[in-house]
Parts: structure tokens; C-alpha cells; sequence
């Protein structure tokens, strides 16, 4: 079945917004919120003050 050239551009839209964010992923710029809760609760509250 034939894909339009719409539908076509639409997929590839997609595809270069997933491969732009893996990029930024790997380089470090895009880093996972879940870690920043673990990282916070190592840190002493004596340290803080």
C-alpha cells in the first residue's frame, strides 16, 4: 500500500525529533529526573547548613 507524501513527512518529522533527543540524551543535556531524587536524599542535612 502506498504511503502519501504527507503521511511520509509526518514519519520522518518523528523520526528526527526521536533521533534529536537521543542525541541530547547521549550528550548529556537530557538526564533522567528520577536520579535527582536519589542524588538528594544522599546528601547529608549538615552538609546543607
Amino acid at each position: 500500500m502506498p504511503m502519501s507524501v504527507k503521511a511520509a513527512d509526518e514519519h520522518l518529522a518523528l523520526l528526527a525529533s526521536f533521533v534529536a533527543s537521543y542525541k541530547n540524551y547521549i550528550q548529556g543535556k537530557i538526564s533522567n529526573p528520577a536520579t535527582f531524587y536519589e542524588d538528594y536524599g544522599q546528601i547529608d542535612p549538615d552538609d546543607l547548613e
